[in-house]
């Protein structure tokens, strides 16, 4: 395996480090709006601990600036390059994911940060959510390349969840918790690939030149029969 490839896979396991805390604060953070609405609903302006719900929606809300940062320091750090190096080691099998990754994640950054800065444009989250969308596709399939890369199992059942917290998060927002589960999976798996690929070095010392680890199987080449010598008697 390339040293791209391998820091590919370190890069996104930090990311899915990071993309959990922000998933997590997110659904924390709806959880908390939505007592705020029950209070101002039941006419009480203090929350829970004396404090005012002004003040704690204050709070709040720079909380969500800090998470949304994160989250878009982590999609240009953590998400986009991975898929950046593995587009070089293999640019047939992960061109599209790539795509995808980078035009869904950028595109929504961008919507996000403006639907934050100007609220009276908060109507461009929808829209937001769609592109998000469209960069965790692109993450789905790159992740069922890299279980077929590195015979590690969990990176295809966690697009799965990952995509599903999506698209269900649109219409339910607090469904949001299973990409939370998603992550954690995906964090397992870069682990396990990762811990893998160093075994493999002393490994690889015994084993033929033309055998590279977490080589997709397809391309694996095998070696050559051995000539069959035919001996005759004189």
């Amino acid at each position: 395996m390339s040293d791209r490839f391998t820091e590919g896979l370190e890069k996104l396991r930090i990311g899915a480090v990071l993309m959990l805390v922000v998933r997590a604060a997110g659904v924390l953070i709806l959880a908390a709006l939505g007592g705020l609405s029950l209070l101002v609903l039941t006419q009480n302006t203090v929350a829970p601990g004396g404090i005012p719900v002004l003040a704690t929606l204050g709070f709040i809300i720079v909380v969500e600036i800090i998470v949304a940062v994160v989250y878009v320091l982590t999609i240009f750090g953590y998400l986009i390059p991975p898929f950046t190096r593995f587009k070089e080691y293999s640019l047939e099998d992960f061109s599209t994911p790539t795509t995808l990754v980078q035009v869904g994640y950028g595109v929504f950054s961008a919507l996000l940060f403006i639907s934050i800065m100007l609220p009276l444009m908060s109507g461009l989250l929808t829209v937001a959510d769609i592109l998000r969308l469209i960069g965790e596709i692109g993450l789905a399939l790159g992740l069922f390349k890299l279980e077929e890369f590195t015979g590690v199992s969990g990176f295809k059942t966690s697009a799965k969840l990952i995509l599903a917290g999506t698209a269900l998060g649109i219409i339910l927002p607090v469904a949001a918790v299973v990409s939370v589960i998603g992550w954690i999976l995906l964090y397992k798996a870069t682990k396990t690939a990762l811990t893998k690929k160093q075994a493999q070095p002393s490994l690889a010392q015994s084993q033929p030149v033309n055998h590279t680890p977490f080589q997709h199987p397809s391309r694996r080449r095998q070696s050559p029969p051995h000539p069959v010598k035919h001996y005759t008697n004189h």
